[in-house]
């Protein structure tokens, strides 16, 4: 959040989709709370875990994409016997486009699996391995998320404004260094004007 740009995110394109709808859903609790907390609440030593805000925003995050109903509901349509198969959990991260260790935790959460036997299982890495098996080809290396204007406009203003560099303005945008000159004419910007230039108010 800055006085000047207002409110972004930046989710990294070449994460994984359900990487980057969780990430998305936990850096949307930090906006609608950023008056809340004080930036020390918020950032802490890595050595010593996640603050509580981080822990609440990845709470808020499961919440948000996995609605509680839903899940059970799916949950309970999968099991059998009082049990439910690797691949049938694989295929409920899948539907709800949620990284498989989201899932186990929110399951673990609703009391739906049990928290030993989920630490031990992603410790083992089985269920993982076929999670990226099974999923593969929903990751595409092509695929970009859709780039808002908003979010260009941004970056093009804070290029102008000398905050980041030529460099930076392509990496935001996906850009080739070379091919930024004719993406600023896309966006009706020049990169040699000056747009310092400005009216004095009365």
């Amino acid at each position: 959040i800055d006085d000047n740009f207002g409110m972004a995110v930046l989710i990294n394109a070449h994460d994984a989709p359900w990487r980057r709808n969780f990430d998305l859903a936990h850096e949307f609790f930090h906006l609608i709370t950023w008056e809340d907390f004080a930036p020390e609440e918020i950032y802490q030593d890595e050595t010593r875990g996640k603050s509580r805000v981080e822990q609440s925003a990845d709470v808020f995050a499961a919440s948000l994409l996995l609605p509680e109903e839903e899940v059970r509901d799916e949950f309970e349509k999968r099991t059998k016997d009082k049990s439910i198969s690797y691949l049938n959990l694989v295929h409920i991260a899948r539907d709800f486009n949620i990284s498989i260790e989201a899932l186990l935790w929110r399951l673990v959460n609703l009391g739906l699996l049990k928290r030993e036997n989920i630490q031990a299982e992603l410790e083992k890495g089985t269920i993982k391995d076929i999670d990226k098996k099974h999923r593969h080809t929903d990751w595409a290396e092509t695929e970009r998320p859709h780039t808002s204007a908003k979010y260009i406009s941004l970056a093009i203003k804070a290029f102008h404004l000398g905050k980041i560099s030529k460099g930076k303005l392509a990496e935001y945008v996906g850009e080739k260094y070379s091919a930024i000159p004719l993406f600023l004419k896309k966006y009706g910007y020049d990169e040699n004007e000056d747009y310092s230039v400005a009216y004095r108010t009365t």
